[in-house]
């Protein structure tokens, strides 16, 4: 409670100091959250160490991380009170006073009584009119009356600003850092959530597209775009259109707590299934290290249980930054427990071979992007065939309910950079996705589509992707059957050819040369030399169609290459 004489008299110079001392504080405990992990939990994940002493080791160094995370939060808790209390207190101190000033200006004197005030005629009458006339107590009363009002809504106004930060302060509980537990984060969260409410932020605008969301937070204080990271971490994580490095360090803290959520407590299935997710992910962040804006290690742009198998969206390098990013769309069987490690392999020489093409170190991003529920498919052989479980390989629900979100994630890689050259690389079921974007609206934003063993793009023409022809690329490696046992559910069909694949020539797009091999040997090496396969991938990635020198530009089997510039 704040009384007349506490807001006449306090001293705000000290508190903007109060305020930026715990914004530092902020800071050096994000970095050192983002140096412990580089280099001491990834170091000894990288090491290797095994056993029971190491588990042990394992889970006492990420307690540790989680307790600076936390202390992080509250720091910035405590810091935005005292800064937005900083700017609001010294206003309403101001007002004050000129209320003191405007009463006395018209013949009644302000005291203070008790730490409170009253209000009498005992001082002369300012020479300025407004003032009451001696013989007017009705006009003298009802000046008492109108100042008393303005000098009560402003202290009530101070009143209400120091409650909200005794309400923070009140709300911290140093006890949350040692626990690391699901309630410690929640409380470090609810008062973030508080804190931000102070400063207008107040829960997520909705029904933005990506370049709505890019223009939301692009207009953001810088404050602001803090206190959203903090508040809402997961939300704004999943936001396309939200710059990548920031998409990172709100998934990450959202990572944490979810991960805290679902550890020391009995889980369910579905909470089995998920927490088993979330390790691959945090296994695949700390094989490849915290990744600062400006570098080529691992952003984590998205993750989710809205499928048992899982969602995440991972990149190498920074695609806000890069001039080229390649986004690897997986296919059939798909999942992040157990497929993560493999398709990253997959993403690194994706990243590797285009990488090589440049001089320039970090040309190119690579994002591994599986943010629809792939299909599952077992097959039971020829002397078993009635084992076979085929029904959502062979159906177009998975890559129709996928393909909008794809659009998606591609319209927010533009509303960063118009100017970026963004290839899709589709594998298997993924292409059926990948052609359900391209055909839907005005097709999907990308520069290349390139397919690599594919049952079809559910059509019979590269003319009905909203591409031009020239910028579609197709692979089929000689021993890959998959194509032709997909064909019946997800080829296009021309009446004078039949089913009509997108490697075949009718479909009207290019084939690129293919190294031999079968539906997963188009990421193979040849020692440290990418394969054919790889490398034509590469070269496309790179946009080398008018390389000065052919030897470099995408080998092709039939079709045109395109010229270096847009169509």
């Amino acid at each position: 409670m704040v009384n007349f004489v506490e807001l006449r008299d306090a001293k705000f110079d000290g508190w903007r100091d109060f305020a930026a001392a715990w914004s530092k504080a902020t800071t050096r405990l994000h970095d050192l959250e983002t140096s412990f992990r580089a280099g001491v939990n990834d170091v000894v994940e990288q090491a290797g160490w095994k056993g029971i002493s190491a588990q042990t080791a394992d889970k006492d160094l990420e307690r540790v991380v989680r307790q600076i995370a936390i202390s992080a939060m509250q720091a910035q808790s405590i810091g935005s009170a005292a800064d937005q209390a900083a700017a609001e207190m010294p206003v309403i101190q101001n007002a004050l006073l000129t209320v003191v000033r405007e009463a006395e200006a018209a013949g009644i004197k302000v005291s203070e009584s008790g730490g409170g005030y009253v209000l009498d005629t005992a001082a002369p009458r300012g020479a300025e009119g407004g003032g009451a006339a001696p013989g007017d107590p009705a006009r003298m009363q009802s000046l008492l009356d109108e100042f008393k009002r303005r000098l009560d809504t402003i202290i009530r106004q101070a009143c209400e600003v120091d409650d909200k930060l005794a309400g923070v302060l009140a709300g911290l509980n140093p006890s949350d850092v040692a626990a690391t537990a699901l309630n410690s984060w929640e409380n470090a969260q609810e008062d973030a959530r508080r804190v931000a409410a102070l400063h207008g932020v107040n829960g997520l605008p909705k029904d933005m597209d990506p370049a709505g969301s890019a223009a939301w937070w692009g207009g953001l204080t810088e404050e602001q775009r803090r206190l959203y990271l903090s508040s809402y971490p997961h939300e704004i994580g999943s936001m396309d259109g939200i710059p990548a490095a920031d998409r990172d360090k709100a998934n990450r803290r959202a990572l944490d707590a979810r991960l805290a959520d679902l550890s020391g407590r009995p889980l369910s299935d579905g909470e089995f299934r998920e927490i088993k997710n979330l390790q691959a992910i945090e296994s695949a962040l700390t094989k490849n290290g915290t990744c600062a804006a400006d570098d080529s290690g691992i952003l984590l742009l998205k993750f989710g249980n809205k499928f048992l198998d899982g969602q995440v969206v991972m990149s190498i390098g920074n695609p806000d930054l890069a001039r080229h990013t390649a986004i690897l769309v997986p296919g059939t069987n798909t999942d992040v427990a157990g497929g993560l490690e493999g398709q990253m392999k997959r993403l690194d020489k994706i990243q590797d071979a285009s990488d090589r093409l440049t001089p320039q170190a970090g040309d190119v991003a690579s994002v591994f992007w599986l943010d629809y529920d792939a299909p599952e498919a077992s097959f039971g052989g020829i002397d078993k065939p009635w084992e076979s479980k085929v029904s959502s390989v062979v159906g177009w629900d998975r890559s129709q309910e996928g393909a909008p979100r794809l659009d998606t994630f591609v319209g927010g890689l533009r509303a960063q950079s118009t100017d970026h050259h963004i290839s899709v690389v589709a594998h298997s079921y993924g292409s059926s996705l990948l052609g359900d974007a391209g055909r839907k609206g005005d097709g999907i934003a990308v520069d290349d589509m390139i397919v690599v063993g594919s049952p079809g793009t559910h059509t019979d023409s590269a003319d009905d992707l909203h591409i031009d022809p020239r910028h579609f690329w197709a692979e089929v490696a000689d021993n890959d059957g998959i194509p032709g046992l997909g064909a019946a559910s997800h080829a296009g069909w021309q009446a004078e050819h039949g089913k009509t694949l997108p490697h075949d020539k009718d479909f009207g797009g290019n084939r690129l040369v293919a190294s031999p091999g079968d539906h997963s040997s188009y990421w193979s090496m040849n020692g440290d030399q990418p394969e054919s396969s790889l490398e034509n991938q590469a070269r496309v990635i790179m946009g080398l169609y008018d390389d000065p020198n052919p030897a470099r530009r995408p080998e092709l089997e039939h079709g045109r290459l395109p010229t270096a510039s847009k169509p």
